[in-house]
């Protein structure tokens, strides 16, 4: 799958309205920069978040360390892509919410958001 591809549905579900506001970064920019940790056989080399490079780390173990309790923390759980539909899972442990995401290609080969769902756990 193209980098770019990658990069939108990312950026699609973190800037989302239902979704952005739990990365705080208006009021805790102390936040900044988002770091990824990919847990699918994707390679998510570089991406801008909130106006600033995203860090890009591999797999993430289940344990996040103590020093990461009030970083903005992606790990990416579920990519999946066919020729017509795409799937997204994430986690954001320091808000405790899990985002999953549905695409499906269109007729002009564009992708669009068919559902998005963020919930705490």
């Amino acid at each position: 799958m193209a980098e770019t591809v990658v990069r939108d549905f990312l950026t699609t579900v973190i800037m989302d309205d239902r979704v952005r506001p739990y990365f705080h970064i208006e009021d805790q920019p102390g936040r900044m920069p988002v770091k990824i940790y990919n847990n699918t056989s994707t390679t998510i080399d570089e991406i801008e978040l909130f106006g600033a490079p995203a860090v890009v780390r591999g797999i993430a173990s289940d344990a996040i360390p103590a020093t990461a309790e009030d970083e903005n923390i992606i790990i990416i759980d579920l990519l999946e892509v066919s020729a017509e539909a795409a799937s997204l899972r994430f986690r954001h442990p320091v808000e405790g919410v899990v985002v999953e995401a549905d695409y499906s290609r269109q007729d002009n080969g564009s992708w669009s958001l068919t559902s998005l769902d963020a919930y705490e756990r």
